[in-house]
This record gives C-alpha cells, structure tokens and sequence, in this order.
C-alpha cells in the first residue's frame, strides 16, 4: 500500500507534462444527487481513473481503451458510474451519489509502463449525517497582515462509532478568485484529544494577499465526511 502511494504521488510530479487537467480539486453535491468529475486529456491514451478513500485505500474505478471505445468498471460500481469519454473530455459520472463514494479522484493516462495521474479532485457529499459526530471552527473569521503566523483550529467530536484512529482531517482553501485547493493534510502529532473531542490545528504564515481566503476543516471517519463551518483570514495592511 505505501508503495502504491508513493507511485501515486511520484506520478501526480509529471501531470503537467502528460497533458492532464482536472479543474476542481473539490467536488460538493448533495447526498444522492448525481455528480460529474471532470477531466481533459491530451492525446490517445489508455485511461484510468482511481480513488484514495478516506482510510487512505487507494482503489480502482473505472478503465477506458481508446483503441476499441470500450470502458471496464469493478462490479459493485457497474450500473452506477460510467465515463463520457468524448475527444479530451474523459469525466466520470455518478448517477446517484452514496456515502461510499466519498473520496479523492484521480484521472490518468497509461503510457507503456508508468501511469501519470493528475492532480485529484476531492467529492464531498452534503446531506442528512449518519452519525452524530461534529466539526466546529473557531473564530469564524479573522484579520491578518503581512508576516503574521497564524494557527487554525477545528474540533471534531466522536460520538458514535468512529475514533480519532480512523479519522483523516485535511484543510481546504477557497480563495476569492480561484477555485478551492487541499493545502494541508493533518497528521496524528497535529490533534490533541480530551475524551470523544479532538482538536487539530494547522498553522500557516501569511506573506501576502494571495494567502488570505476561507479555509475549511474537513474530517473524513468511516465513510462519511463533514465540514467545519470555515474561517475566512481577511487580508489587511496596517497604515
């Protein structure tokens, strides 16, 4: 499995030189909604698209051969995912999204021996909660200027059946003119747990506007993800 990361990881480096571009890095639809996860692709290659869950397995989604048209998909997603794979266009669609879609998405190209992979779009699904667990971010916003440190702080409350040992917390970025972006990945020496609540903290230094923006805690637990409510750093110049 490590190794199967790290040839993930090391693939996602030549994405720019393989021609792939997938334009979201976070998906949000609603629970049971269907949902598109695109991609573009230069050239006729060979196609795959996998996903990382959220307990960090990496699995197979669907396959497509350009030479014979003919797409394969494992069984227990036959009949739910299909891929439009039209010219540079190879999207993957979900006719109706459930909790174990859940996860980030990787389109690729097979050249020879190597995969290259792009850089992955994150479906997160909106809805009725399974579980009663919790993320609260706090303070919901906050001014900061040039050179300042700051640490952002989310707590995650486990009430049912799922532990801080089978949680990933990871934080992502909406800026004012761009679309959102995973920055941050939190590990375990980041959380600090009292009990059923653990908090995670991600600090970050702020150099100029560009590094201003609403950031999201988001924890991923058996199958389910939940949002923080966001903080927004509000960039500001002193006079």
């Amino acid at each position: 499995m490590i190794f199967v990361l790290a040839l993930l990881l090391c693939c996602r480096s030549a994405a720019d030189h393989s021609g792939i571009s997938q334009p979201a890095s976070v998906q949000s639809v609603e629970l049971g909604d269907p949902a598109t996860i695109q991609c573009h692709i230069q050239g006729s290659l060979d196609r795959v698209w996998y996903r990382l869950t959220s307990a960090k397995a990496l699995q197979f989604v669907a396959s497509f051969t350009s030479r014979y048209s003919h797409g394969e998909f494992p069984e227990d997603l036959k009949g739910r995912y299909s891929v439009d794979a039209d010219g540079t266009n190879y999207h993957l669609k979900i006719s109706r999204t459930t909790w174990t879609d859940v996860g980030t998405y990787y389109c690729g190209v097979v050249e020879l021996d190597r995969v290259h992979f792009g850089r992955g779009t994150s479906l997160v699904l909106k809805g009725a909660n399974k579980s009663r667990d919790s993320v609260v971010q706090r303070p919901p916003s906050q001014s900061v200027q040039p050179g300042e440190s700051v640490a952002l702080e989310c707590s995650v409350l486990h009430m049912d059946r799922c532990t801080a040992e089978h949680t990933s917390v990871m934080w992502l970025k909406t800026p004012k003119k761009s679309p959102a972006e995973i920055v941050h990945w939190s590990g375990s020496d980041e959380r600090r747990c009292t009990g059923k609540a653990c908090v995670y903290q991600f600090h970050l230094k702020i150099l100029s506007s560009e590094d201003a923006g609403t950031f999201y805690c988001v924890a991923a637990a058996c199958g389910e993800v939940l949002l923080g409510g966001g903080t927004e750093l509000d960039f500001s110049i002193c006079k």
